[in-house]
């Protein structure tokens, strides 16, 4: 192989190393940082959470126990959908489900055992749905046993026992 051949081959290779193109055309970006600008946001990822239904045995039974559990400001919409395996080549039984966001799962996870399954969930901005990876409560945690049963009244301010109501003791005061 000739020495030019080399080269040329040689600075082929580098430059097209350094060739980075866009699958978008400018327009496309420049349109999208518009949008962008004028308020337009992707949807919020969401995380479908299984309700048990009255005939299952487990703690999360209502959309209503799911909002006082992790604070939501109002009970989530419930869905009914069916289990799936990974692949969503399986149709499995028909449960409901509630999403939430990710910081709404992430108290979830914090206060609760749970085991995950999958779903068919519709995917976020569109009409599609697809198997997701779901949160199914198998029991709420002891410490957090209370928040579950609690109707969002506010704290008595009595004290039992020595210990001190959490929702009578809110205010910090700095000395």
């Amino acid at each position: 192989m000739s020495k030019d051949l080399r080269v040329k081959l040689g600075k082929h290779q580098v430059e097209s190393q350094r060739d980075h193109h866009s699958p978008w055309k400018p327009e496309v970006w420049n349109a999208a940082i518009e949008a962008y600008r004028a308020g337009w946001r992707p949807p919020e990822p969401r995380f479908p959470v299984v309700i048990n239904s009255s005939n299952e045995n487990g703690p999360l039974d209502s959309a209503e126990t799911l909002q006082k559990l992790i604070g939501l400001p109002s009970a989530p919409k419930v869905t009914k959908t069916k289990t799936t395996d990974i692949t969503g080549s399986d149709y499995g039984d028909e449960v409901q489900v509630a999403d939430v966001s990710w910081e709404q799962l992430l108290v979830l996870r914090e206060r609760t055992e749970y085991e995950e399954t999958n779903v068919w969930f519709l995917k976020a901005g569109t009409d599609k749905f697809v198997p997701k990876n779901a949160w199914v409560v198998k029991s709420i945690k002891e410490e957090f046993r209370d928040i579950e049963r609690d109707s969002g009244e506010q704290g008595s301010g009595e004290v039992e026992d020595g210990g001190q109501d959490e929702k009578a003791a809110s205010t910090i005061h700095d000395g």
